[in-house]
């Protein structure tokens, strides 16, 4: 039910100007909470009912309060066809980060370099900006563009690296994609997927994970020009949803890197960042404007 509960969050404050509301309903819940902890202390101090009961009721209002912050509202259809909602891909929908980070490390080996990073080095060299991995390399590792290599040659052989890894692994979605996804498709949800990876690749994981197939728009690689975090996969995915006419439908998007927020935020999206409360991009992400979530 989490998933739900998320998507049901957006779908509900989007209705009323999520931003706005959700700092209103923070500041409530703060005030509600001191005035149930001086409620308490007053009825132990006097041992009055009138407290007793004056406690009760400021209970009573938090909890209802902050079962809106726990997103336990029910979303309704019509939010759900006035939105749509973009997601990426690789590390967000589907758990395909480590073998991304595999396939680095053995196209290093194979170069005659080691890749010393660890995954969490690696999320964030990818995650900040385009090219980011292989700027990385190219520090660390500088052997690997040995003998005039370029970076994409060296692409190329990563992606076939990538591709053995992709027919050999057993796949999984990320916690709460399939319960999400499914939601999205009962209610026939205007969505997309846009990602920095090839229709070869995509292909490959859909036949792995047939809920995918559910999703009716993929804007991959080949279909636009400059990379996250420019917006031009977004600018289309929302074109081709909306038949490139006017629109005034909420748009929702979700991301797993600061890259890609940005691509989200610049296509005139509200831009959601999915990762741990510890990221290293959360603070920059929140002064954008994003919404932050520990999972879907």
């Amino acid at each position: 039910m989490r998933a739900l509960r998320n998507l049901t969050f957006f779908s509900a404050f989007n209705s009323v100007k999520s931003y706005i509301r959700i700092k209103f309903d923070l500041v409530l819940l703060f005030v509600n909470l001191v005035l149930v902890v001086i409620s308490v202390m007053k009825s132990f101090r006097y041992k009055k009912c009138f407290n007793c009961i004056w406690c009760l009721f400021y209970c009573t209002l938090f909890i209802f309060t902050g079962g809106a912050l726990k997103i336990e509202n029910i979303i309704c259809q019509k939010s759900v066809a006035n939105t749509i909602y973009l997601f990426d891909f690789d590390g967000l929908l589907v758990d395909t980060e480590k073998l991304h980070y595999m396939a680095y490390q053995q196209l290093c080996h194979r170069r005659g370099g080691e890749l010393c990073w660890d995954f969490s080095r690696f999320c964030k060299e990818a995650h900040g900006k385009a090219g980011g991995v292989w700027e990385g390399i190219a520090r660390e590792c500088p052997q690997v563009f040995s003998n005039g290599v370029t970076r994409e040659v060296l692409y190329e052989e990563k992606k076939a690296i990538y591709v053995e890894l992709l027919r050999s692994t057993p796949l999984e979605l990320m916690p709460g994609a399939a319960e999400l996804l499914q939601f999205l498709a009962d209610k026939d949800a205007k969505r997309a997927v846009v990602t920095n990876s090839p229709k070869a690749h995509i292909d490959i994981i859909c036949e792995a994970l047939p809920l995918l197939k559910t999703i009716p728009l993929w804007v991959t690689r080949e279909d636009y020009l400059h990379p996250k975090p420019a917006p031009d996969g977004y600018l289309l995915a929302i074109e081709k949803l909306t038949g490139g006419e006017k629109c005034d439908a909420e748009i929702i998007g979700f991301e797993d890197s600061l890259k890609g927020l940005k691509s989200l935020l610049a296509a005139g999206s509200k831009g959601v960042l999915v990762c741990p409360s510890g990221h290293e991009h959360l603070s920059e992400a929140l002064s954008l404007g994003a919404i932050h979530l520990e999972s879907l």
